[in-house]
């Protein structure tokens, strides 16, 4: 079941990423700030040992349409690429993680990427969609 947000429409009734009935695909590939990688890297390991922390896995039983997520850092430390399979609408996904214990954890790790405004903030949803890349594009986008 997904959580109520409410969340109005926006300037963005179609989104990029491919979807199969109401699974769909959320790609981001985005620019580390420099010298971050490490710090990054730091990150992702204590949330990965905060895996067991049950307000997390309430949250995302709450939300209900998170199938799968994965980090990677690549380009000589200079990129990283955040993945993840969900069912629903792709406004409905941001909004519900930004209402969670999620949001601050989605803050976290982007905080390391060049010019992430944060998740609650109402240009978030503009900065993914720019960082977005589909499923068999020819190639990421280039960070800006």
């Amino acid at each position: 079941m997904t959580a109520a947000t409410g969340a109005a429409r926006t300037a963005h009734p179609e989104r990029p990423g491919r979807s199969d009935g109401v699974c769909s695909e959320f790609t981001v590939f985005t620019r580390i700030k420099p010298g971050e990688a490490d710090a990054l890297r730091e990150d992702l390991a204590t949330l990965s040992d905060a895996a067991d922390d049950e307000r997390v896995h309430a949250a995302v039983r709450q939300i209900g349409t998170l199938h799968d997520a994965r980090h990677v850092i690549f380009d000589d430390d200079t990129r990283f690429m955040f993945a993840s399979v969900f069912d629903g609408s792709w406004d409905t996904y941001i909004d519900d993680f930004a209402q969670t214990v999620v949001g601050a954890r989605f803050d976290k790790v982007f905080s390391h990427s060049e010019g992430f405004p944060g998740v609650a903030d109402p240009g978030a949803k503009d900065w993914f969609v720019a960082h977005q890349a589909p499923a068999g594009s020819s190639s990421a986008p280039t960070p800006i």
